[in-house]
């Protein structure tokens, strides 16, 4: 596939008739997508959400969190993904760094700022045929499309500004080692606070390739997902690794690439899921770098496998 046009961000040049969303029974093409996404623009502008707003999202992994992301991009506004696995005070930090005038919040999520200043607004529905904005039609590259924290395994989390032109370059760089087709499918296996999660979606809708979203991201559903929607790239990292090889649980036939990063790996557990049959490929990157920057392929492990690869 050659390279993607920046304006993929808007959901422009992508093939209307591709599938872009699958989970379980929930089945969008593009054109499915962007009307949802325009829809959601529409509703989330009436709610006073404005371009260089910067909006707080705070909910679990689903088709909806992807179609507000988006939405948000169309507005001109810029998605803060939360990380709903800290304490609901450590959530109120990254708030306030960030300085949010809006919290999208998944219902399911029980959360409520302390700072009565903020608005909070829950999910709205997804309505396809609801009215629609008015579709942005170009992108400025050098804008801050999101703020993303790292994992703070050094000190606190800090919040990176990242612009479309990282995302663009990140998901540009990836395909020289992937080499995307329209046979593609990725799963998103990793949560979308994280830039390993964020950039799934990335390549997914610069290189339009179905995003396919597990029930959770636990072993049964990923292993499920493995069988049912037959991906060809999933992003693990070793913790959720060691649980499907520890059931042996083999990889699906199709599957071309399992990108494994996120901290150390574990050599002993890498080559049992060789072993196995997974593709694996070590990979090395930061929320600063917008995920890899340097992968060791599977054929180079048992030669170079204290190395995280090449650029």
């Amino acid at each position: 596939m050659k390279a993607p046009p920046t304006n993929r961000f808007l959901l422009m040049d992508q093939d209307p008739k591709a599938k872009a969303v699958i989970m379980g029974s929930t089945k969008y093409n593009f054109e499915d997508l962007t009307k949802h996404v325009l829809s959601s623009a529409s509703v989330l502008s009436e709610k006073g959400i404005s371009k260089n707003d910067l909006v707080g999202i705070y909910g679990s992994n689903s088709p909806n969190y992807l179609i507000f992301i988006l939405a948000l991009w169309q507005i001109g506004a810029i998605p803060v993904p939360l990380n709903t696995r800290l304490s609901k005070s450590e959530v109120q930090d990254q708030i306030n760094i960030t300085a949010c005038k809006y919290i999208l919040i998944d219902k399911e999520n029980n959360f409520k700022s302390n700072n009565s200043s903020i608005k909070e607004i829950e999910f709205p529905s997804i309505k396809k045929n609801g009215k629609q904005f008015n579709q942005r039609r170009d992108i400025n590259l050098d804008e801050i499309a999101v703020i993303i924290f790292t994992s703070g395994s050094g000190k606190s989390p800090k919040g990176v500004k990242l612009s479309f032109n990282s995302l663009y370059q990140s998901g540009f760089n990836s395909n020289k080692l992937l080499r995307y087709s329209h046979s593609d499918r990725w799963l998103l296996s990793l949560p979308l606070y994280h830039v390993g999660g964020f950039s799934i979606i990335i390549r997914s809708i610069l290189w339009g390739i179905p995003i396919i979203f597990p029930q959770s991201f636990s072993s049964d559903d990923i292993a499920l997902e493995l069988i049912n929607s037959q991906p060809t790239f999933i992003s693990l990292i070793t913790a959720q690794l060691k649980i499907l090889i520890d059931k042996k649980i083999p990889p699906n036939p199709e599957l071309k690439n399992c990108l494994l990063g996120g901290g150390f790996s574990d050599h002993e557990l890498v080559k049992k899921a060789i072993d196995l049959g997974w593709p694996i490929n070590i990979v090395y990157g930061s929320t600063e770098t917008a995920s890899f920057v340097t992968a060791l392929l599977t054929e180079e492990f048992n030669v170079k496998r204290n190395s995280v690869g090449r650029a």
